[in-house]
């Protein structure tokens, strides 16, 4: 009896309050904690499908990456003589609508080079070449790119053929057959253009570079024996200027003493060429040094 008052008198209304109290603050914690198990669920999930994304991304780039390196394959497979004679014969057939005139190669009228360039597939591209590009430098270029993309012979003819533009494309003209052009000699053409020697070889017809160091040697030689005759005929007439000042100063030493006493007797100074050796004048007057200046 006295046990289940005493357990009467511990309830009291504070105690039902702090247990109801501690009740609703464990029912709230396990809500939250069943929403973070939620979330933490939602978590995993979109992960993986973020993964599975990813993986079929890399898929199709891989996909990707394999077609254009077969088509790149396919393309680069194609024969450059195939490319070098389409381009002879579109560069033949501007030359016969145009009737030979330089202006066939003219960026708007006759395009070389485009068709090339679709024709070709390139890893590296080259620049096109006119005359306001360096010519080793373009040269320096080229050759990297050729080497970067494995080029042969015909296929570096074929690329720096569509290459060319304004007046450098000029040196097509006289190519009759671009098959059997190789890749040494259009670079030579090139080179020699870009010249004024060569330019002017060009203009006249002339293709061929053993005339072009000819002339160009026949016109060094013109200017040293220019150059040579004048350095010579310098020295000449300052040898001429120094005698003659010799002479003036002789006269003028000579003049104060113009008669000397022999036995008593004055006698005049006697004058002697210093050309011809002989009395009675000097070397600015010498009737031989004469003749000699009128026959040069």
């Amino acid at each position: 009896m006295e046990d289940s008052e005493r357990t009467t008198e511990a309830i009291t209304p504070q105690t039902i309050r702090w247990e109801s109290d501690h009740t609703s603050e464990t029912t709230v914690l396990q809500a939250v904690l069943r929403e973070l198990q939620q979330l933490h669920k939602e978590q995993i999930r979109k992960q993986a499908e973020l993964t599975a994304v990813l993986q079929r991304q890399d898929a199709e780039i891989r996909s990707l990456r394999e077609s254009l390196h077969r088509a790149s394959t396919t393309n680069t497979q194609i024969s450059p003589l195939t490319l070098i004679g389409n381009a002879n014969s579109r560069s033949a057939s501007c030359r016969h609508a145009a009737g030979g005139d330089r202006s066939v190669f003219k960026r708007e009228s006759c395009d070389v080079r485009t068709p090339l360039r679709e024709e070709i597939s390139f890893k590296l591209k080259p620049d096109t070449f006119d005359d306001d590009v360096p010519l080793r430098e373009f040269f320096s270029q080229f050759s990297l790119i050729a080497r970067a993309n494995g080029w042969p012979e015909e296929t570096k003819t074929a690329v720096l053929v569509s290459c060319l533009k304004g007046k450098a494309r000029a040196i097509l003209e006289n190519v009759e057959n671009l098959e059997t052009l190789d890749f040494a000699e259009l670079k030579t053409r090139v080179a020699f253009q870009r010249e004024s020697i060569g330019t002017e070889l060009l203009l006249e017809g002339v293709t061929s570079p053993k005339i072009a160091v000819e002339r160009a040697r026949a016109v060094k030689l013109i200017h040293e024996n220019s150059f040579g005759q004048k350095g010579r005929y310098f020295n000449e007439r300052k040898k001429e200027r120094v005698d003659e000042s010799k002479e003036k100063k002789e006269r003028g030493n000579n003049s104060g003493n113009l008669f000397k006493t022999r036995n008593g007797v004055k006698i005049g100074n006697k004058r002697e060429c210093w050309e011809c050796g002989k009395e009675s004048h000097f070397r600015s007057e010498c009737p031989g040094r004469t003749e000699t200046g009128n026959r040069e």
